[in-house]
């Protein structure tokens, strides 16, 4: 899988970073690896990484203060646009009874409530962007296999959920919506970055609505941190139960120690694992948080003073 390189990357933008530093006249800094994680430190002028990120000297008992002007976590000037924070998110648009996720329909109805659309890109088999989350139309169809082994023809034929709803191609629903309301493209995608990435990208190049990308993946954040920086991106996290990483990347990921190589404009975390020190000094580093999936007014409550934003379903905030 391609996130195992995600420690090597980390290491490798830590070395940048601390050389950065040097040449700015702080002191010589040192990488030390402590078995599957780091410890990163300059003698009391930048952070401390054991397990987890804090201030130096912390040694991953949690963030002090200080921390502002490392680039490290995302720290740096922060282009999140307005939006990300001022328009409640409808996750996979606004969808309930005969209304399917990601669908035209779903996009629609969020739109006209008012609210920023979050919808999952993935590619079909021969390397169309579609909107559809799953990796198999199992759940949704009442086909079986792998979205990546049918060619978009195929796809297109397939009903959402028992309705007259099909699955959308990427660039049907910007023609669509056609900056009528913010759009957050979540892309889905584990493996090396590269084809996703540079499809939605061409697909997004002329659109002139407010877009962002966010993904589990840093090396795909960093790829629009490199190829595509004006494009709002943002780091998506949370407990890993059931993401299909190894137990050491799960590691760096809960702990967002993998916005070193994603340079997030924003993160989106899950709002029942929070409050988290991690994503406290995100937000303390000047990162909007979103908090992801909330269900209810409840839930949103709970989550709100350690968010700035809501993606949510099931309700209406």
């Amino acid at each position: 899988m391609a996130l195992r390189e995600v420690g090597h990357e980390l290491v490798e933008s830590l070395v940048h970073d601390l050389a950065r530093r040097q040449g700015e006249g702080h002191e010589p800094g040192r990488i030390q690896l402590v078995g599957e994680v780091g410890v990163v430190g300059d003698d009391g002028d930048g952070l401390v990484l054991e397990g987890g990120l804090g201030a130096a000297g912390d040694r991953g008992r949690g963030a002090q203060t200080g921390l502002s002007r490392d680039p490290l976590m995302g720290a740096r000037p922060v282009s999140a646009p307005a939006w990300i924070t001022d328009q409640p998110i409808a996750h996979r648009g606004l969808h309930g009874d005969g209304v399917p996720e990601n669908s035209e329909r779903a996009i629609e109805a969020a739109i006209r409530a008012g609210y920023a659309v979050e919808i999952d890109v993935r590619l079909s088999g021969d390397g169309v962007p579609i909107v559809f989350h799953d990796e198999t139309v199992d759940r949704l169809t009442e086909e079986a296999g792998p979205v990546d082994e049918r060619r978009w023809a195929e796809l297109a034929d397939l009903q959402l959920a028992g309705t007259a709803q099909r699955v959308p191609r990427l660039e049907t629903v910007l023609d669509e919506v056609a900056g009528r309301a913010p759009l957050l493209l979540e892309l889905k995608n584990w493996e090396a970055p590269g084809r996703l990435e540079q499809a939605v990208h061409e697909a997004v190049r002329g659109y002139e609505g407010p877009v962002a990308v966010q993904s589990f993946n840093p090396r795909s954040m960093a790829w629009f941190h490199r190829h595509a920086s004006s494009i709002p991106r943002g780091q998506v996290s949370g407990p890993m139960d059931d993401i299909p990483v190894e137990w050491y990347n799960a590691l760096v990921l809960e702990r967002l120690l993998v916005n070193a190589i994603s340079r997030p404009d924003f993160v989106a975390y899950r709002h029942d694992r929070l409050p988290y020190w991690p994503v406290a000094v995100a937000r303390r580093l000047g990162l909007p948080v979103l908090g992801w999936t909330i269900r209810s007014s409840a839930e949103h409550e709970t989550a709100k003073p350690h968010i700035d934003n809501l993606v949510f379903e099931g309700f209406r905030p």
